[in-house]
């Protein structure tokens, strides 16, 4: 083997490891006992969700015993004393999350989980993009792209023109991996093989794609340099129908105002705690309304069903949450009479939750405006940790009233085969 198809399995194997997410704590993705925190550190009770069935190893044994055998070992034979537990108890999280390899499933340190909760109450860090990880299929192969979900107006990357939808290709010089380079190779090669370039260019763009592998760099550390408040200049290339972007952005903090009136139209920007409330006073006396929901990422699912209940008297929208299970039915709050005139802007821009809102207000006979939006109806729960990081999970699919799936546009929650697909599609 020579050293070109050394180095190229080298390139692979790195960049499909990253790929797929797994990062650190591998040992750590089995299952926990969600109703028995009691083997857990202290910082980490409180972490898990609401209780649940009794979860095992693969090898029959209570998972909280696994964690505590592991939790013994380090306390007993690491070279120095730990006298804090909240960085194992942080990175236990850490790995069962980002293990389970699974779009809206993913772990944040403090910084980034603060700075992923300001923007839906209207303050945006950073460059003033909102990021996530997203899995998705692209031809025959798996890939897993940084994505840009939402955009704050004014903020630097608004100024730069950079848009909901867009990939996260390079940070500072860095390439943020998120595919294998073995098809690119193998182009490259094929190429070269057919006379269509000379050596020399051939060359060039071999080293290119080491160059990325050389510089590649994790998704959630390519988030911290993007969503950092104050740090001077950052250098991002985007990726958009196949062309590259390089913007040199100053970093900084953009407010905006989630939920605001122009002139007769309503722009509902995030929907954040307490946007109920704001949208029934906006409301008040109009007999005409228009929702302008574009470059929308969603919100907590509470908060969005307590703004839907401003509008319509019940929710007709499901979730499913495990493959096979028959869908439910999403429960709002009392609601009032459905608004009269009711019209809904929306498009690609609008995601996740944002989603949810515009397929109920469509099957409550509002007269929806726009493009398809984007497809990316998934239902994400969102847990704070002591420690100030936090986490979400991945705990369904939305389903509109006629119980077809908003998840869609070859978005993916587990690893990619045709019967996945094909039922992630159903």
């Amino acid at each position: 083997m020579n050293e070109d198809r050394k180095r190229f399995w080298t390139v692979c194997w790195l960049a499909g490891s990253l790929a797929i997410g797994v990062i650190a704590g591998g040992g750590l993705r089995a299952g926990y006992e969600r109703g028995d925190t009691s083997a857990f550190p202290a910082e980490m009770r409180g972490a898990v969700a609401e209780a649940g069935d009794r979860m095992l190893l693969a090898d029959g044994r209570p998972a909280p015993e696994y964690f505590e055998n592991v939790q013994r070992i380090i306390q007993r034979h690491f070279v120095e004393p730990v006298a804090d537990e909240t960085p194992l108890a942080d990175g236990a999280v850490k790995g069962m999350v980002e293990d389970l390899n699974t779009t809206g499933t993913d772990f944040y340190k403090p910084e980034l989980w603060s700075a992923m909760r300001d923007y839906y109450q209207g303050r945006a860090h950073g460059i003033g993009a909102l990021v996530q990880l997203v899995r998705m299929q692209r031809g025959d192969e798996t890939v897993y792209p940084l994505v840009v979900i939402a955009v704050a107006e004014g903020s630097p990357a608004d100024e730069a023109g950079i848009r909901p939808g867009d990939w996260i290709e390079f940070v500072n010089g860095h390439w943020v991996g998120s595919r294998s380079l073995r098809p690119e190779w193998e182009a490259l090669h094929e190429q070269r093989d057919k006379g269509e370039i000379t050596q020399e260019e051939f060359r060039e763009r071999l080293e290119a794609l080491y160059e990325r592998v050389d510089t590649m760099i994790f998704w959630d550390k390519a988030m911290h340099e993007l969503l950092a408040e104050d740090r001077g200049t950052v250098e991002v290339t985007t990726l958009r129908d196949g062309k590259e972007r390089t913007h040199r952005l100053a970093r900084r903090v953009t407010s905006f105002e989630p939920i605001e009136l122009s002139g007769d139209t309503v722009r509902i920007r995030t929907f954040p705690k307490g946007a109920a409330e704001r949208l029934r006073s906006l409301l008040a006396g109009r007999e005409s309304v228009t929702l302008d929901v574009r470059n929308n990422p969603g919100g907590a699912q509470e908060d969005v069903l307590e703004a839907l209940s401003v509008l319509v008297p019940s929710q007709t929208l499901f979730v499913r949450q495990r493959p096979g299970e028959a869908p439910k039915a999403l429960k709002t709050p009392a609601g009032e009479p459905p608004h009269p005139k009711l019209t809904v802007i929306a498009d690609a821009t609008t995601s996740r939750e944002a989603e949810m809102f515009v397929a109920a207000l469509r099957a409550a006979g509002a007269d929806v405006r726009g493009e398809e939006t984007l497809g990316l109806g998934i239902q994400v729960a969102r847990y704070d940790l002591p420690s100030g990081a936090g986490y979400t999970v991945t705990r369904g699919v939305y389903l509109d009233a006629e119980k077809s799936p908003l998840l869609r546009n070859g978005y993916l929650l587990r690893p990619a085969t045709a019967s996945h697909a094909e039922e992630e599609q159903q």
